[in-house]
């Protein structure tokens, strides 16, 4: 079953012009988990290895030590902030416009894309009631004496599109941007992100600390995790849909803390 799955996922990516030069082995991907918690093993590891890519025993691949700081994750031998992208430009953007975000010079990242395909009528309602949002807020304005911005009426026409695909049988999917700055002490880790914050200014993104919710964060973007991130209770920011047409949802609240059971002796 698997080895269909990712036959079929090679497939694909070649069909799409991307090169697939093989998939990793179980060694290599704790290798991956392992220098993801603690980079300074990243020499050793390599190595030690016949093959001279990074290998390590799985049983071996998580972290010593992991502290979590309400704003940070610090492991092994590295400090990380992850940042969810709560807003993509929201007018049409070129192929190229995570360039500055993703190239920083001298700042260690990874970048993480997380699609989960939607079911028609879930996609459907999710865009007639962001189609009803606009609608309300654009009747509201007007009740003010104020007009419609540019941004607004691309907004309004991005999502019409995205309904007229729906109808037109193609598929929609839910993506989850989330980027993990790394760094070796508190100071440069402060400064790295200084310098993340100001790139997805210029490439029109919105990046959010998850605060208090560090180590899922980055489980999600650093580690080849394959599961999808919880659905929050609380109802998702309007979608922006540039520059394909696509619906995010909101990152997931940290969950409640509950009381122990009193037990009787």
């Amino acid at each position: 079953m698997l080895g269909q799955a990712t036959s079929s996922l090679t497939q694909a990516a070649r069909n799409a012009g991307l090169t697939v030069n093989g998939w990793l082995t179980a060694r290599e991907i704790a290798a991956v988990i392992r220098t993801a918690y603690d980079p300074m093993a990243l020499a050793g590891l390599q190595q030690w290895s016949d093959t001279g890519r990074a290998e390590a025993d799985p049983a071996a691949a998580g972290p010593v030590v992991q502290v979590e700081e309400h704003d940070r994750l610090i492991t092994d031998t590295a400090r990380h902030a992850t940042y969810w992208v709560e807003n993509w430009p929201r007018t049409e953007s070129h192929a190229g416009f995570l360039h500055q975000l993703l190239f920083t010079a001298g700042v260690r990242r990874t970048f993480s894309l997380l699609y989960v395909p939607q079911g028609f009528e879930s996609a459907l309602r999710d865009v007639q009631r962001t189609k009803a949002t606009i609608i309300a807020d654009a009747n509201e304005r007007a009740r003010r004496g104020q007009v419609d911005s540019e941004a607004d009426v691309v907004e309004y026409g991005d999502v019409k599109e995205r309904e007229r695909q729906l109808i037109a049988g193609h598929a929609d999917v839910s993506m989850t941007g989330l980027l993990t700055v790394s760094a070796d002490t508190d100071q440069a880790l402060d400064a790295a992100c200084a310098q993340i914050e100001t790139a997805a200014v210029t490439a029109q993104v919105d990046l959010r600390r998850l605060l208090y919710q560090q180590p899922q964060a980055f489980a999600l973007a650093a580690l080849p995790s394959p599961a999808p991130p919880r659905r929050s209770r609380a109802p998702p920011p309007d979608p922006i849909q540039a520059p394909a047409e696509r619906s995010f949802r909101s990152w997931p609240s940290p969950p409640r803390p509950t009381r122990p059971t009193p037990t009787r002796s």
